[in-house]
């Protein structure tokens, strides 16, 4: 649950698709403590609160989980008016527990401590009007795999999408691999859930449940451990998939080597291509420039002269994630933040240079004070940008 919630409000830039994992993040996390209530609580006010008042929350996991899925691999996170048809189950489901969650604290203390009592009272308590018991439970598996089934097809359609050429950046095969890893702890879930509302349904009491559906506790619990130390040892899935803005190939002056798909063709191919694709986007224009214009900032005050300024430390002076910085550096302005750096130092060198300074200072002196580790690293990054070493520009001055 707090996972959900860290990735609905850190997602600062774009808030597509995860708006949706954060919502079968939570979600799954209720129905979660639902289960816990039920089956290991020894108080009647838990069980109550949550095992009476929340289930049909379940209803919205498959949902949840299905749209964050095709909202990557289609790139469009808006719904249409069909696609709220997907909470129908949900809203019928709640609509049933409405005279139940309207009734008197007291009433609802006696079921949750018939229901704690013995896991066969479910089938004899009216929570649900509109839905009995049975047909609850057997809808909810059918759901489940149901959304199971559909997210598998939609990665399967998205792999074999006939597009001419698919460009296959870092990202898009971290992407790839992401979408699979998800639907396998996603259908992980699904047999988890399904045996254990299996088990919910043939077992007399929660003793013979436990004995029975211990392996499906284990089986959800390797799923979620799974699930959340993948977003949090590689928090870069939330950027979804590179969109290129054109999917035509033109003329550059350099040879760049990229990995292809041929249509009709299996196989990766790496050939040589001369590409002139815009930047692929993950972030808004909006957003792109307000990281510009922070980075400028950092530019105009002469940040990048202190010897300890890395793009850390630009992350920590602009308040923008480093992933977030790195694919500006990256995609946007295409070079390396170090090359950027060094870039800026040099041509502050050249402007001090032609300015006069070194009337009063050494070079090794002006390579320490424009944060060069050592006099060395200024020859050399002076040479390579200019073909001359620092003295041998000066005396050209001259």
């Amino acid at each position: 649950m707090f996972v959900s919630i860290l990735v609905l409000v850190f997602n600062r830039g774009y808030e597509k698709a995860n708006r949706f994992l954060s919502g079968f993040l939570f979600f799954s996390s209720i129905f979660s403590i639902v289960l816990y209530a039920f089956l290991f609580s020894n108080s009647t006010k838990w069980v109550t609160i949550f095992v009476t008042s929340i289930p049909s929350t379940y209803y919205l996991i498959g949902p949840f989980s299905y749209f964050y899925v095709r909202s990557i691999v289609r790139d469009e996170a808006s719904l249409s008016r069909l696609d709220y048809l997907h909470f129908a189950i949900f809203v019928y489901c709640f609509i049933g527990t409405l005279p139940f969650l309207f009734s008197s604290w007291d009433h609802k203390l006696y079921v949750g401590s018939l229901i704690k009592e013995d896991v066969n009272n479910f089938a004899k308590i009216k929570i649900n009007v509109l839905f009995p018991y049975k047909l609850n439970q057997g809808t909810r598996v059918i759901q489940i795999i149901y959304y199971m089934v559909v997210q598998w097809k939609l990665l399967r359609g998205f792999f074999k999408k006939p597009i001419q050429y698919k460009i296959l950046t870092k990202q898009s095969l971290v992407m790839k691999k992401w979408l699979i890893i998800y639907c396998s702890i996603f259908t992980l879930l699904c047999v988890g859930y399904s045996s254990g509302i299996f088990c919910t349904l043939f077992s007399r009491n929660k003793i013979e449940f436990l004995s029975i559906g211990h392996r499906m506790i284990i089986l959800t619990l390797i799923g979620y451990v799974t699930l959340i130390f993948t977003l949090f040892l590689f928090p870069q899935v939330i950027y979804g998939l590179p969109i290129p803005q054109e999917h035509s190939l033109s003329t550059n002056s350099e040879n760049e080597t990229v990995t292809i798909i041929s249509l009709g063709n299996t196989k990766d191919e790496t050939l040589e291509q001369n590409i002139a694709n815009k930047p692929l986007l993950f972030f808004t224009d909006d957003y792109m420039m307000e990281i510009e214009k922070a980075v400028q900032q950092c530019n105009d005050e002469k940040k990048f002269l202190d010897n300890e300024f890395s793009i850390n430390q630009l992350s920590v002076i602009t308040n923008f994630p480093v992933h977030h910085l790195s694919y500006y550096f990256n995609n946007i302005l295409q070079l390396k933040f170090t090359d950027w750096r060094t870039n800026l130092r040099i041509n502050h060198s050249i402007t001090l240079i032609e300015q006069g300074v070194m009337e009063n200072i050494t070079f090794p002196a002006l390579a320490k004070q424009l944060g060069f580790s050592s006099y060395n690293t200024f020859i050399k990054a002076f040479k390579t940008k200019t073909n001359y070493t620092p003295s041998e520009y000066l005396a050209s001055k001259h």
